[in-house]
C-alpha cells in the first residue's frame, strides 16, 4: 500500500517533471492500480528513477518495471532464487500458493529440478522464464476484450455541399481534395461535388 502524502508528492514532480497535468479519477486509477504492485517505498524509487530516466509521463506498468524490474527480469530473478535454495540444500525451494510452486508443478516440481541434467536444467529455466514472465503479464491484464475491426460508414449525401477545388500545398505541389475524398470512400459527384455534411476536418476525422 502506497502512503497517499507521498504519493502527492510524488506525483506532483512528475507532472511538473512532464508538463502534463491528469484529473483526480486518472490518479487515483494510478494509485489504486500501484497499490497493488507497490509498497511506498517502491513507489519513491520508481518515480525517481522515472523522473530521470523517462522522456513521457510514465504508465502503471512503466512505474512497476522501474520499482521490480520488467517480467522477463523478474522471471529470472524468481529462478536464480529457486537454484540458489536448491543449492543450499533447503527441503523446500517453492513456497505454497505462489507463482513459482505453480510454474515449477507444471515442469514436473522440485523433484524433477533436482534429478535434471545440465541439459534438462537448461530446458527448464527457458520454459520457467517464458511461463513466469507470461503469467505475470497476464495478471496485470485481467479480462481484456479482443479487439476487433470496427465499421466505417460514410456520412449521408448533402445536396448543400461545397465543391473543393486543387489548392496548392506550401511545398509547390498541388492537393487535390477531390481525390482524397474518393480515396478515403466519400461520394462524390460527376461535378466534382463532394457529397458531405460539415467540414472537411469533420470527414477526415470521422474516416480515421
Amino acid at each position: 500500500m502506497i502512503d497517499s502524502v507521498t504519493f502527492a508528492t510524488e506525483w506532483a514532480l512528475l507532472e511538473d517533471r512532464f508538463q502534463t497535468r491528469h484529473n483526480p479519477e486518472t490518479a487515483a486509477r494510478y494509485l489504486e492500480d500501484l497499490s497493488q504492485e507497490l509498497d511506498t517505498e517502491q513507489f519513491r524509487m520508481a518515480c525517481g528513477r522515472a523522473f530521470r530516466f523517462e522522456t513521457f509521463f510514465p504508465s502503471p506498468q512503466c512505474l512497476i518495471d522501474h520499482a521490480l524490474g520488467d517480467f522477463l527480469n523478474r522471471a529470472e530473478d524468481a529462478w536464480d532464487d529457486l537454484m540458489g535454495r536448491l543449492a543450499g540444500g533447503s527441503d523446500v525451494i517453492t513456497a505454497p500458493g505462489t507463482l513459482e510452486r505453480q510454474i515449477l508443478a507444471r515442469l514436473g516440481g522440485s523433484r524433477a529440478l533436482a534429478e535434471a541434467s545440465d541439459y534438462g536444467r537448461r530446458d527448464m529455466r527457458e520454459q520457467f522464464i517464458r511461463r513466469y514472465a507470461r503469467a505475470l503479464r497476464s495478471r496485470t491484464m485481467p479480462g481484456l476484450p479482443a479487439t476487433r475491426a470496427l465499421p466505417v460508414t460514410p456520412p449521408a449525401p448533402s445536396p448543400l455541399s461545397p465543391v473543393l477545388p486543387a489548392l496548392p500545398s506550401p511545398r509547390g505541389k498541388t492537393i487535390d481534395f477531390l481525390k482524397m475524398a474518393r480515396m478515403i470512400g466519400v461520394p462524390v459527384s460527376g461535378d466534382g461535388v463532394v457529397a458531405v455534411e460539415g467540414t472537411l476536418d469533420d470527414t477526415l476525422s470521422s474516416s480515421s
